[in-house]
C-alpha cells in the first residue's frame, strides 16, 4: 500500500512545484515589462551619461546589499522549509541584523565611494539610494522570503510585482513634473516608493507568520554559515556589475550607461529561468537533505526545462537587437552589437546556477563560495586589464569568460561531491552536514 502513497505524494509535490513556478513566473512575466519601462524612462529622461553614473552606483548598492543582511534570507529558507514555526525567528534575526549591518556597510561605501565612482558622482544621491537598497529593500527581500520557504509563492509575486511597480510611480510623478529630472531626484524618487512598499511588504509577511521575534541569537548561533551565504550573494553580485563600476570609472559613464542597458535587456530575457530556480530554491535543501544523490534527479528535471528554454531565448535576443536603440533614446546606438554579443550569457548564468544551487541544497556552500572568489577575482583582474584598452568589448570579453569559467568550475565541483558522498550514503555517520563544509 506504500507505493501508491509515494506515486501520489511525487505527484503532489510536482504540482506544487509547477504551481509555484508559475506564480513566480506571472510575477516575473508581469514585473519584467514594469522594469522595462522604468529602465526605459531612465535611459530617456537621465541621458546615456547619467543613467551611466546611476548603473555605476546601483552596482555598488548591489554589491553591499546582501551583505547588510549576513546571509538572513538564506538561513530563512532553510530553516523555514524545514520548520515553519521558525519562520517568525528568522524574519526578527533579519531584520535585526539587516538593520545594524546597513549602518556599518552604508558607512563605509560613503567613504570608499570617491575612489569606486565615476568623478562628480551627487553623494546625496549615493546616500538615498543605499538608504533604499541596505535598509528598505531588505525589509522588502526578507519579506518575500518568508513566503518563499513556505512555498506561499503567490504572495511572494505580490511583492516582487508591487515594489516596481511602487517605484515606476513615484519616478512618473517625478518624469512627468514641472521640475528638471536630475539623478538627485531620481534616487529621492526611487527611495520613496522603495519605503512604501517595505512598510506594505513587513504587513503582509508579519499578518502571514505573525510578529517577528527580534534576536540577535539564533542568528548568533549559524553567523558562520550566515556569512558564506551572504560573501556568495555578495561576491555573485561583484560576478555581476564589478564590469559596471570599472567602466564607468575607466571608460565613461557613456561607455557604462550604453553596456548596462544591453545588460538589463540580457536580465529581462533570464527571467523565466530565475522564477524556475527560484520556485525550486526550497526544494534544493529538502532534496539536498539526504545528500547529492537524492538531489541528483531533481537537479536534471530542472536542467531539461530551464536548458530548454536557453535553446529559444538566445536566438529571440539576437534577432530583436536592431530594434532596441530607437526605443532607448538618443546615445544608445550602440547598443545592438553589444546586446547580440552578450546574447550567450542567458545560457551561461543557467549553466552555472544549476550547480550552485545544487551545492548549495547539498549542503556544501563552501565550496560553492570558494569557487566565486575565485572567479570574482579573476573577472575584476580581467575588468582591470582590459577595459582601459578596449573599453566595452573588454567588460563583454570579461564578463563572456568570467561566466563560462564560473560554470564549468561548479559543474566539476558538483561531479566531485557526488563522487565523495557515494560511499558516505552507506554510512550515515559520514553523510555532510550543512555547517561542515566551510
Amino acid at each position: 500500500m506504500s507505493a501508491p502513497r509515494v506515486d501520489v505524494d511525487t505527484r503532489r509535490r510536482g504540482l506544487s512545484l509547477s504551481r509555484n513556478t508559475a506564480a513566480l513566473g506571472v510575477g516575473y512575466l508581469l514585473r519584467t515589462p514594469v522594469l522595462l519601462v522604468y529602465f526605459v524612462l531612465a535611459t530617456r529622461s537621465l541621458g546615456v551619461e547619467a543613467y551611466g553614473v546611476l548603473a555605476a552606483v546601483m552596482a555598488v548598492c548591489a554589491i553591499t546589499g546582501p551583505l547588510a543582511s549576513l546571509g538572513t534570507t538564506t538561513l530563512l529558507v532553510k530553516h523555514a522549509a524545514q520548520d515553519r514555526d521558525s519562520a517568525r525567528d528568522w524574519f526578527g534575526a533579519g531584520l535585526s541584523v539587516s538593520v545594524l549591518g546597513s549602518v556599518v556597510l552604508g558607512t563605509v561605501v560613503m567613504l570608499v565611494a570617491p575612489v569606486l565612482l565615476p568623478p562628480g558622482t551627487p553623494m546625496v544621491a549615493l546616500a538615498l539610494l543605499l538608504a533604499g537598497e541596505l535598509i528598505l529593500a531588505r525589509v522588502i527581500d526578507l519579506s518575500g522570503f518568508v513566503f518563499v520557504a513556505t512555498e506561499r509563492m503567490h504572495l511572494k509575486t505580490v511583492i516582487q510585482l508591487g515594489y516596481p511597480l511602487v517605484r515606476l510611480a513615484a519616478v512618473i510623478v517625478l518624469v512627468v513634473g514641472p521640475w528638471p529630472v536630475t539623478l538627485t531626484g531620481w534616487a529621492l524618487a526611487a527611495v520613496l516608493g522603495t519605503g512604501l512598499w517595505a512598510a506594505v511588504s513587513f504587513i503582509l509577511a508579519r499578518s502571514a507568520i505573525g510578529r517577528p521575534r527580534w534576536s540577535l541569537q539564533i542568528f548568533l548561533r549559524e553567523w558562520r554559515q550566515g556569512l558564506l551565504f551572504a560573501t556568495d550573494l555578495g561576491l555573485t553580485n561583484v560576478h555581476n556589475d564589478a564590469d559596471k563600476i570599472v567602466l564607468a570609472r575607466l571608460a565613461g559613464p557613456e561607455a557604462a550607461g550604453v553596456y548596462t542597458a544591453a545588460y538589463r535587456l540580457i536580465d529581462a530575457a533570464y527571467t523565466p529561468v530565475r522564477a524556475l530556480l527560484g520556485a525550486a530554491f526550497p526544494r534544493m535543501f529538502r532534496h539536498g537533505a539526504s545528500g547529492p544523490a537524492a538531489l541528483s534527479p531533481f537537479l536534471r528535471r530542472l536542467s531539461k526545462y530551464t536548458l530548454g528554454y536557453c535553446l529559444l531565448a538566445v536566438p529571440a535576443v539576437i534577432l530583436l537587437a536592431p530594434f532596441v536603440p530607437p526605443v532607448l533614446g538618443e546615445g544608445f546606438a550602440d547598443v545592438t552589437p553589444v546586446l547580440i554579443a552578450l546574447a550567450g550569457l542567458v545560457l551561461l548564468r543557467t549553466l552555472r546556477a544549476l550547480p550552485a544551487d545544487a551545492l548549495t541544497g547539498a549542503g556544501y556552500q563552501g565550496r560553492r563560495t570558494t569557487a566565486q572568489l575565485a572567479v570574482s577575482v579573476v573577472n575584476v583582474v580581467a575588468l582591470l586589464v582590459l577595459v582601459p584598452h578596449f573599453g566595452i568589448w573588454g567588460a563583454v570579453g570579461s564578463s563572456l569568460g568570467a561566466e563560462a569559467l564560473f560554470a564549468v568550475v561548479l559543474w566539476i565541483l558538483w561531479a566531485r561531491t557526488r563522487r565523495e558522498s557515494a560511499p558516505a550514503r552507506t554510512d550515515q555517520s559520514e553523510a555532510p552536514e550543512v555547517t561542515h563544509d566551510r
